[in-house]
């Protein structure tokens, strides 16, 4: 660890982030942990957003502004900064997503209480712009593995039926993420889902922390990065030679692998099972054999109107 390294760091990596500047303003501010790190990054410069933040936010001394015209991807630059920081802990905060004042200061504080969690995350609520929707997303109680032994094979089961996306929003343990090179790897077409291939991953070495206090909202919207991702990309033949690959270098015991790989496996044949049913019989299907996969799990989402 460097000396007087700062407790955590936050990474706000940028790409044609202008329209967003008031809401990465309004996130930075509302981090008041005095011992922070925060890293401003546009590896594209295909806007001002920068220049705009630097004028804005150029007084706080936690701040670093990181450009470099090199027009990596997306995977590239949240591994970069994530080496380039010096926090214990380490968050990367979406340039379009909210963030009340305490919810990285409580999620560091879970770690900090629980030696045993390698990441601590919140719940999720999404607004749609032009649908004019909200989603509450949440994790199920028969999800919740706080006060249970931690085992791999949870790391499945959530990867499975819950989105782990959620959770890659939370705060994590820098110095062991780096100790076992645990980066994001490349995975699918334009990197689809390689995000949450890495929260899988990050379960397969310890607990992740579930906190029932916070709560970040997310900003769907037609033209953002993720939203013409498919849905049948993450469980694609390409996405399960990715995962595989997170599980052979997991430190996990020859039988707890084998487990994982089974489970894994399963899971993978259940989603080609199930394309060959009409829509009608899936959801029934899908309760019968007690999951409920990617996006269509009802325990985890609470539909609560219009965002007007």
């Amino acid at each position: 660890m460097v000396p007087n390294a700062p407790l955590v760091s936050v990474a706000i990596p940028l790409y044609r982030s202008k329209r967003f500047v008031r809401v990465i303003k309004h996130n930075v501010r509302r981090l008041r942990l005095p011992n922070v790190e925060i890293l401003i990054s546009d590896r594209h410069s295909e806007d001002d957003a920068l220049d705009l933040l630097r004028q804005e936010l150029g007084d706080d001394p936690r701040i670093r502004f990181l450009q470099t015209n090199d027009g990596i991807g997306w995977v590239d630059h949240y591994n970069a900064l994530l080496q380039q920081a010096s926090g214990r802990y380490f968050m990367w905060m979406p340039h379009d997503d909210t963030f009340p004042a305490g919810y990285v200061a409580d999620l560091v504080h879970d770690l900090e209480r629980h030696p045993e969690a390698w990441l601590s995350f919140g719940n999720m609520y999404a607004i749609h712009k032009e649908k004019k929707t909200k989603l509450l997303s949440y994790l199920p109680d028969n999800l919740n593995y706080n006060h249970k032994p931690w085992h791999p094979l949870h790391s499945v089961r959530l990867a499975a039926t819950y989105n782990p996306g959620i959770a890659f929003r939370g705060v994590f343990r820098r110095d062991r993420v780096l100790a076992h090179n645990l980066l994001i790897r490349h995975s699918t077409p334009n990197d689809q889902y390689a995000d949450l291939y890495w929260v899988f991953a990050l379960g397969l070495h310890g607990k992740l922390f579930y906190n029932t206090r916070q709560l970040c909202v997310k900003l769907h919207y037609t033209n953002s990065t993720h939203y013409h991702w498919k849905s049948t990309n993450y469980y694609s033949r390409r996405s399960y030679r990715t995962v595989r690959e997170y599980i052979q270098y997991a430190p996990l015991s020859a039988t707890k692998k084998t487990a994982v790989y089974a489970a894994l496996g399963g899971t993978y044949m259940l989603k080609k099972i199930l394309k060959l049913f009409p829509l009608a019989l899936k959801e029934p299907l899908k309760k019968w054999v007690g999951i409920k996969l990617f996006y269509r799990s009802t325990a985890k989402q609470e539909r609560i109107g219009s965002s007007e």
